[in-house]
């Protein structure tokens, strides 16, 4: 039986719902606009958590949006005596479902969920946020889509590999050091390398290079990519922030 929960809790809940998602989950992004055409909004890309507990696997998908107050709630573990130290609160259902779009190697499949919840320390965020329980085994998607997009494929990377000595001057030329060597690494989507980077004072930085050229850059790491309705993006991830899809 799910526990009502304090008023503001509700209140915080509802206006999730009402906020676009796609700003709370926002990388910061640079990107040449000659280049890229007339403007298309980007989807809405969200995290999934699955959870072996006593009652089986649970799986979530997390809205973005972070919970105010945190603390003066009254959390469960979802999987006690683990490893995993993910909490979850019950929130009220939303009224009417909502589709979500999961989307992973094994294919992509709609579902919907009315069922809210509230997270903390889940192995992809730390933060207490808004989020949905759906049905999926664990780890059989990589992301979740807001909305229905049945025509959505995910793009593996390929060609992995450790960045070279030429990789690293490159980088080096965009006025970012490395912690060392081994943290430039590089990733194949298409006809981009992404070379991703874990810089002195900059965190982790992805260029997205195309030949020689700099495309664009993102803070984060990229995850793969996806396809919809035509358009093709990286998936970057960074941690605590979320997810956002950035057109190639």
């Amino acid at each position: 039986m799910r526990r009502s929960i304090a008023g503001f809790v509700d209140l915080v809940m509802r206006n999730f719902l009402l906020a676009p998602i796609l700003a709370s989950l926002a990388l910061s992004t640079i990107r040449p606009a000659d280049a890229c055409g007339p403007y298309v909004m980007e989807p809405s890309l969200l995290l999934l958590s699955s959870h072996y507990t006593e009652r089986g696997t649970r799986s979530f998908v997390h809205l973005g949006e972070p919970v105010g107050n945190g603390d003066q709630l009254t959390w469960d573990l979802l999987a006690p005596h683990t490893y995993d130290h993910a909490s979850t609160v019950d929130a009220p259902d939303l009224e009417s479902p909502k589709e979500l779009t999961l989307i992973g190697p094994k294919g992509t499949k709609v579902v919907a969920s009315m069922a809210r919840v509230v997270l903390r320390n889940t192995f992809v965020s730390r933060h207490a946020t808004a989020a949905l329980e759906i049905t999926m085994e664990d780890h059989e998607f990589a992301i979740a889509m807001a909305g229905k997009h049945a025509d959505a494929k995910w793009i593996a990377l390929s060609d992995a590999r450790k960045g070279t000595a030429a990789d690293i001057a490159w980088v080096n030329a965009r006025g970012l050091t490395p912690l060392a060597p081994e943290y430039v690494s590089v990733s194949k989507l298409g006809e981009y390398d992404l070379v991703n980077v874990l810089a002195k004072g900059a965190g982790i930085t992805t260029f997205v290079r195309r030949g020689n050229q700099l495309y664009t850059q993102f803070d984060g790491a990229p995850m793969g990519g996806v396809t919809t309705r035509g358009m093709r993006y990286i998936v970057a991830s960074k941690h605590d922030v979320g997810l956002t899809a950035i057109a190639i």
